[in-house]
Parts: C-alpha cells; sequence; structure tokens
C-alpha cells in the first residue's frame, strides 16, 4: 500500500557517498561504524540509503545515518545537520529482501499512473535489518520519494 502526504525527517546525520562495485560495498560500510566507534558517535536512528545512479559496475550510493551529535568532517564522512522530505509516497516493504524490487516497481508504476512529479531520489530506511539468514523474514524497509506538490 502506498501512502500520500508523508514526511521523512532526521536531523544530526552522517553522510557517506561513493561509487561502490558491489564488492567494494562492505569494506566501505565496515569503514563507515569504525568511523562511528573511533568518533564516540551514538546511533540514534535506522540506516537511510539513496542510490543517484547505478551503472552494471557500480552504484553511486550515500548513505545516511542518525548520530546523536555534530562531527569533525573527513573527505569521506560529511556531516548534514538536517535530512527532511515532504509531500512524499511511502510504501513499506516487510520479508525476503528479494521482494524488494517489487515494492520499488510498484512506487514507480504508482508515480506513473498518476502523472506525478517526483523532487528526490528514491530514499530506503531500514527498520528493521537482518544479519543472518535465520531473521530473513524479519527485514523491514520503508521507501519515501518526495512529489512535487504543484498542480500545472
Amino acid at each position: 500500500m502506498i501512502e500520500k502526504n508523508q514526511e521523512l525527517h532526521y536531523k544530526n546525520l552522517l553522510s557517506f557517498r561513493g561509487n561502490f562495485t558491489e564488492k567494494d560495498m562492505q569494506k566501505k560500510i565496515k569503514k563507515l561504524y569504525k568511523f562511528i566507534t573511533d568518533n564516540n558517535l551514538t546511533i540514534t536512528g535506522p540506516k537511510i540509503s539513496t542510490t543517484y545512479s547505478l551503472t552494471q559496475a557500480t552504484i553511486d550510493l550515500e548513505i545516511l545515518i542518525p548520530v546523536d551529535k555534530e562531527f569533525k568532517e573527513t573527505e569521506q564522512f560529511k556531516f548534514k545537520p538536517e535530512l527532511k522530505l515532504i509531500n512524499a509516497l511511502k510504501s513499506t516493504h516487510k520479508g525476503n529482501p528479494q521482494g524488494f524490487d517489487n515494492t520499488v516497481i510498484e512506487m514507480e508504476k504508482y508515480i506513473q499512473d498518476k502523472k506525478l512529479i517526483p523532487i528526490t531520489s528514491l530514499y530506503s530506511v531500514n527498520v528493521m535489518e537482518v544479519t543472518c539468514v535465520e531473521e530473513i523474514d524479519k527485514f523491514h524497509t520503508d521507501i519515501f520519494i518526495a512529489i512535487n506538490p504543484n498542480i500545472f
């Protein structure tokens, strides 16, 4: 089910953006969590990600993690004071992550059918991540995309 007029709002975010191969991704995420530990940061919310472009070899991805305080930025890790999407569509995917693509396709079809104009990339909020195969059915992700509220 797609919900309309939703909002996604977080403050104090650690931002990590780059072009990754699938092989690179796990190493980069480990670096991200090491940075959090090394800087005595506390994670205060779910991991958020958005994809800017995708090729067969790489993905241009930004990972955002809400943290408890501001920190000294590095070339790789940036501080974003706030992320706020308003007038967004929201859809939820629960269960095996393999079906996640269908949730995204359903959102894209809804946007196309209603002739809506997206003004952001799609944001994925990992409400419940899974760490082993036994937990795969507990996977829960919400997706958001802000829509142009203007009528013309």
